[in-house]
C-alpha cells in the first residue's frame, strides 16, 4: 500500500468551539467506535469528501482513502491519507463489513 500522505484537513474539533449552536461533530464516544471499512467524512478548503477507512492506528487516528472524487488540486479518489480525530466531521458505519 502506497505511503499516506498528510493533509492539514480543517480542524472540525475547532470549528465547534466557534460555532457549538450550528456546528456539530461526532462525540469521542462515536469517534471511538469506527473501524475498518467506515466512512469519516473530511474537510480541505471549502470542499468536504468521505474517506474509507483503511487501518485505525494506534495513536486513535485512521489512514484510509479518499473515497469519491473532489475538485482538490493534487488529490483524487483513490489517494491514501492520514486523518486526525479532530478533522473528522462526520461518519457512517458500514453495515456490510
Amino acid at each position: 500500500m502506497p505511503t499516506a500522505r498528510v493533509l492539514e484537513f480543517t480542524d472540525a474539533v475547532a470549528m465547534n468551539k466557534s460555532n457549538p449552536q450550528t456546528f456539530e461533530v461526532p462525540t469521542d464516544q462515536e469517534i471511538d467506535q469506527l473501524n475498518v471499512g467506515d466512512n469519516i467524512k473530511v474537510s480541505l478548503g471549502k470542499e468536504r469528501f468521505w474517506i474509507l477507512i483503511t487501518k485505525k492506528k494506534r495513536d486513535k487516528n485512521f489512514v484510509g482513502i479518499v473515497d469519491n472524487d473532489v475538485l482538490q488540486p493534487g488529490l483524487k479518489c483513490g489517494d491514501v491519507v492520514t486523518v486526525e480525530r479532530r478533522h473528522i466531521y462526520n461518519f457512517q458505519i458500514n453495515k456490510k463489513k
